[in-house]
């Protein structure tokens, strides 16, 4: 398997998605009727999820939700959560005071924010990712914010959509490392760049 790394050389282990907007649409203000409310998925997210799979990134949602609401949401998509599924993990962002993305690495031991990845809507959760060095902190337009909105709030990248996403972590790993400042040896037995 070929991995990700980030320019720090670190294996990209976690990629961390907001739910709602980025991953799902749910109709405005429908979500408290989150069993029949229309839900559209973003343009290839799946796919998105099993490329990182494939890569040896574990994926997990950030659901604004609660509990029971997000497991309604997260079977009428028909996605399982654990080892092996199209998502491992769901972390809750249910109290202003608590930043999920701090969480969600503290349960996985990761001290540096070099290993991670985020996709973001809003300004919040771009800062959250900032604060917790986060070197991935991607934003998307497609969202509930547009361009106009997050082009102000710390980011790495905006993308359109998330299904860009695979693309950019390759053209902007292949831009880096080839870079003379980084070696071109590979690590722990895996290429630096993804062929």
């Amino acid at each position: 398997m070929t991995m990700l790394f980030s320019p720090r050389r670190s294996r990209l282990k976690i990629a961390m998605f907001r739910l709602q907007d980025v991953c799902v649409y749910v109709q405005e203000d429908l979500s408290s009727y989150i069993r029949t409310a229309s839900l559209d998925r973003s343009p290839g997210i799946e796919a998105t999820f099993r490329w990182l799979n494939k890569k040896g990134v574990e994926v997990a949602l950030i659901s604004d939700l609660d509990p029971a609401t997000t497991t309604v949401l997260l079977q009428r998509l028909n996605w399982s959560i654990g080892k092996g599924e199209l998502v491992q993990a769901v972390i809750y962002d249910l109290f202003e005071s608590v930043n999920p993305f701090a969480r969600a690495m503290e349960q996985r031991g990761i001290m540096q924010g070099d290993s991670v990845l985020t996709l973001a809507d809003t300004p919040r959760l771009l800062k959250m990712a900032q604060d917790c060095k986060i070197y991935f902190n991607l934003g998307t337009t497609s969202g509930s914010n547009s361009y106009q909105v997050l082009r102000n709030a710390p980011h790495l990248a905006l993308l359109d959509q998330p299904v860009q996403l695979a693309n950019f972590l390759l053209t902007y790993q292949q831009n880096t490392w080839t870079n003379p400042d980084f070696p071109s040896e590979s690590l722990d037995g895996e290429d630096f760049l993804l062929h």
